[in-house]
């Protein structure tokens, strides 16, 4: 076992997140996609999870995943060197896309962001809907 110690400089020296190339058959073009990182990962929960106070006090989560690919894809393409090509409030824009090339991109970044099948397929299957989950928080 190493005895190294990682400092400041040593996490600002780790490798910035994944981009890769995609072929997206249906736009018959490459596109760009990154791994989120740590920080766009918080911030991508965050526009699809929030806490809501029910009439009693109790505070519990709620799921908003209406848009939630098209949010999701905002975070992921980008450019060659990993600058997004959206801004969070832009998910709409993407809304207007053919369902069949939003789907196809959601497919190829749930894959590059490791999104396990499971998780995908309730996004998928939740994608314009809203959800309350009765989970006290307090």
């Amino acid at each position: 076992m190493s005895e190294k110690i990682f400092g400041r400089e040593d996490f600002l020296k780790l490798p910035k997140p994944v981009v890769k190339k995609v072929f997206c058959e249906s736009l018959n073009a490459h596109v760009y996609m990154k791994k989120m990182s740590a920080l766009d990962f918080d911030n991508y929960n965050n526009q699809i999870i929030e806490f809501v106070e029910d009439e009693n006090g109790n505070t519990k989560l709620r799921q908003n995943l209406k848009g939630v690919k098209l949010k999701f894809l905002v975070y992921v393409l980008c450019d060659e060197h990993g600058n997004r090509l959206f801004k969070d409030d832009e998910y709409i824009k993407l809304g207007a896309l053919d369902r069949e090339v939003v789907d196809e991109l959601f497919q190829k970044a749930s894959e590059l962001n490791e999104i396990s099948e499971a998780e995908k397929e309730k996004l998928e299957k939740n994608s314009s809907t809203e959800q309350e989950e009765g989970l006290p928080l307090g």
